[in-house]
């Protein structure tokens, strides 16, 4: 965000203001172990000196308990959203003069389609993305999909069956919730409203934003490896 870089750490979340520092004056060896390289952060979220576990939902950010945290995405109202891996939790940071934290998503496995997120169980979610209506979507990274929250709280599966690809077979233009998946890391929505989102090996593209968009692979052959540089993407091979 801007000349802010967050840093998770354990249990917890440290930013520190790269503007601070020029190109040729930003020291590239700071540790979080050394006591004296911790005036360059700031905590952001987790209690001092790094106790992850999971503490009550409602208070300050800084006096809450988080592990693992994955990823964080920022709303355009300046909240921010926390992947927070280690309890299968999306947690939101609310923008106001306390900085309260509260989970918006999860609790562990899987259940909870079409019900209150708060209550739904997800495993191990990863990268986070909003549409331009404010509907939020993640990876249920070990459920095999892509869960979406909509501006109401209501959790859906947005796309994916639930089972792993087999003998490697990529979807390609098929219905979204037709379409098998594995360790989606990380989603972005184009300037299009198309969802780009990425797997271990693949990148993958829909067609669009609703329920009955198709899917198509843009990169990478379910290969894993680091060839095909200047020659077509869906030839290449990435990790």
């Amino acid at each position: 965000e801007g000349s802010k870089l967050f840093i998770p750490y354990g249990g917890v979340i440290y930013t520190i203001d790269v503007s601070r520092f020029s190109e040729l004056m930003l020291p590239l060896d700071l540790s979080l172990n050394n006591s004296s390289d911790l005036q360059y952060f700031e905590r952001f979220a987790g209690i001092e000196y790094n106790q992850p576990g999971f503490s009550v939902d409602g208070g300050p950010a800084l006096q809450a308990k988080i592990q693992q945290v994955t990823s964080i995405q920022k709303d355009s109202e300046g909240n921010y959203y926390l992947m927070d891996n280690g309890n299968r939790r999306v947690r939101k940071i609310t923008n106001n003069a306390e900085k309260t934290i509260t989970t918006i998503a999860g609790s562990s496995n899987f259940t909870g389609d079409n019900g209150n997120a708060v209550w739904a169980k997800i495993d191990t979610p990863k990268g986070l993305a909003f549409d331009t209506s404010g509907n939020m979507y993640f990876s249920d990274f070990n459920n095999y999909r892509i869960r979406k929250v909509n501006t109401l709280g209501i959790i859906s599966t947005f796309a994916g069956t639930g089972n792993p690809l087999i003998n490697g077979v990529v979807p390609w233009d098929k219905p979204l919730l037709e379409s098998s998946f594995d360790w989606i890391v990380g989603l972005q929505f184009d300037s299009f409203g198309r969802l780009v989102f990425a797997k271990n090996d693949s990148v993958f593209r829909t067609s669009d934003s609703t329920s009955n968009a198709t899917v198509t692979r843009i990169a990478g052959y379910n290969g894993w490896g680091n060839t095909g540089d200047n020659g077509p993407a869906l030839n290449a091979a990435i990790a």
